[in-house]
């Protein structure tokens, strides 16, 4: 090579990570990292379950290759890759190590060239109404509203809040505008003050089914257990409301009803009575069914339903002629039977912006001084 080209590969001296993390000579020592914690997500022991999708993980090169992929994770979940998370370890919130809880090989519903991520959510969300996959459990995230000036030293009543299908419990948080409403109705002196719980159905906001199998389970078994062991709520149904728009406003009757003890109000806005026929009810028996059916579990229930005072807020729209005539009839239904409730109806349609408007007149029904 020439003199006046320069060598293109050039040594250096290599350092120990000890050497690299210490300071430049003459400069101060980095101060520890300060971290705080605002009550966000935080896995102290992360769980992995493993799917693999194709026929061609059931052959003998996939098989081989699946063992190897679990075996990553059975090595990263308990390695010191881990232990070096502790340094986000806050007061009370340490992160451990974590454990692959299963796996499973699934050959459909069958994989063309390309796939979107809504249909894989789709396909995921079948698979744990199916139970090939484990079900949510309090450790899903889910939104939670606090009064104004909340203390841990005093116990508030709770509304269960359950979106309409599709969606998520953003549209309580957004387009319902839930914190702005209840804070100005608690400042006002309208209500007492409240805990709100917005728990999701689905793995993602594609989710078309019902608040029904393992969405009734997860409310039920994991969402109510975890909000009474963790927020400062009052004890017993009286204090408790179940309610929701659209597919949750039938999910709150529905669980309402097949769980008579557990919710003092129940609320339905622009919801429906009769059993559907999707989500975990897409193939159910006609006696499934009528376990799912608030006509055909109300008379049976009520007796209890009475002696506990259990009180129904039913709310539809005139621009929802379906929906408004199904509600009458099970206002008149509730009339028959004795049962104390409120039939509210607004000028709008099946939309948030009726669902907003009716928001005011529901935690009023709950929650009023």
């Amino acid at each position: 090579m020439s003199a006046s080209a320069p060598d293109p590969i050039r040594i250096v001296p290599v350092h120990g990570a000890g050497e690299l993390a210490r300071p430049a000579h003459g400069a101060a020592p980095a101060a520890d990292p300060q971290l705080t914690y605002r009550g966000g997500a935080l896995l102290t022991a992360v769980e992995v379950f493993t799917v693999f999708w194709g026929p061609w993980w059931q052959g003998s090169g996939g098989t081989a290759l699946a063992a190897q992929l679990n075996g990553f994770f059975d090595f990263v979940l308990t390695s010191g890759l881990i232990d070096q998370l502790g340094e986000y370890d806050v007061t009370g919130q340490t992160i451990g190590h974590g454990s692959r809880v299963g796996t499973t090989t699934i050959a459909q519903p069958a994989l063309g060239t390309s796939i979107s991520d809504a249909q894989i959510q789709a396909a995921l969300g079948e698979l744990v109404a199916a139970g090939t996959l484990p079900s949510p459990t309090a450790n899903t995230l889910y939104f939670v509203y606090l009064p104004p000036d909340v203390s841990p030293d005093l116990r508030y009543p709770a509304i269960y809040l359950l979106h309409g299908l599709r969606g998520s419990p953003y549209s309580f948080v957004g387009g319902l505008r839930l914190a702005a409403v209840a804070d100005t109705l608690i400042h006002a002196h309208r209500v007492h003050p409240f805990i709100a719980v917005m728990p999701p159905a689905g793995h993602s906001v594609q989710f078309d089914g019902e608040w029904t199998g393992t969405w009734e389970r997860y409310v039920v078994g994991d969402v109510l257990p975890w909000s009474e062991r963790h927020l400062p709520l009052s004890a017993g149904p009286a204090a408790r409301a179940l309610a929701g728009f659209s597919a949750g406003a039938y999910g709150a009757v529905d669980m309402g009803l097949r769980h008579p003890g557990m919710f003092g109000t129940l609320e339905s806005w622009s919801g429906y009575f009769k059993a559907p026929r999707d989500g975990s009810l897409a193939t159910a028996t006609a006696s499934e069914r009528a376990a799912h059916d608030p006509r055909a579990l109300l008379p049976a229930a009520s007796p209890e339903l009475r002696a506990a005072g259990v009180r129904f807020f039913l709310s539809a729209g005139r621009h929802e002629p379906k929906t408004l005539l199904a509600t009458r009839a099970f206002a008149r239904l509730l009339s028959d039977l004795g049962l104390e409730h409120v039939l509210h109806v607004t000028a709008g349609g099946h939309h948030g912006r009726t669902w907003r408007a009716v928001l005011p007149a529901g935690l009023l029904y709950a929650f009023a001084r």
